[in-house]
């Protein structure tokens, strides 16, 4: 019996197939783990895992106005995003689906006006900024 024949035999399927189990649970608990020890360690509510609404100040410059100082919430934090082998249900399919990924972004759902009075060289002069009102998770879009 020649090497290619124990390499290509239902016993080394089966052991490829528990490998790539065997990856994906160790992946799965080196997740877990390490969003566990980023909960118990975060100093500010945005560094653990999730997408949280935080203040953002300001100074606005707009040339013949005065300068001023407005806050707005932004969205900070991070998302569930990662990448591991497809499984072999997926990759029989799709042969060319060698990886399966997920990735998500902290972004504003929703937002508010807010108004500032300037007082400017022409008079004062109502300006809007759009503030952060609900954060989510979701997918990742370019800007």
């Amino acid at each position: 019996m020649g090497t290619s024949e124990i390499l290509s035999g239902p016993l080394c399927k089966l052991r490829r197939r528990d490998v790539t189990n065997f990856i994906i649970t160790i992946f799965r608990i080196f997740l877990v783990l390490n969003t566990l020890t980023g909960l118990t360690y975060s100093r500010h509510t945005w560094e653990r895992p999730g997408c949280y609404k935080v203040a953002d100040d300001r100074t606005v410059r707009i040339p013949d106005c005065l300068q001023f100082n407005v806050t707005t919430n932004a969205c900070r934090g991070f998302c569930v995003s990662y990448a591991i082998p497809s499984s072999a249900r997926t990759r029989l399919r799709n042969p060319s689906h060698i990886i399966t990924s997920r990735s998500e972004c902290c972004s504003i759902e929703e937002t508010y006006d807010i108004t500032v009075h300037v007082r400017c060289i022409d008079g004062i002069r109502e300006v809007v900024f759009k503030s952060a009102k609900k954060c989510a998770c979701s997918i990742c879009r370019q800007g």
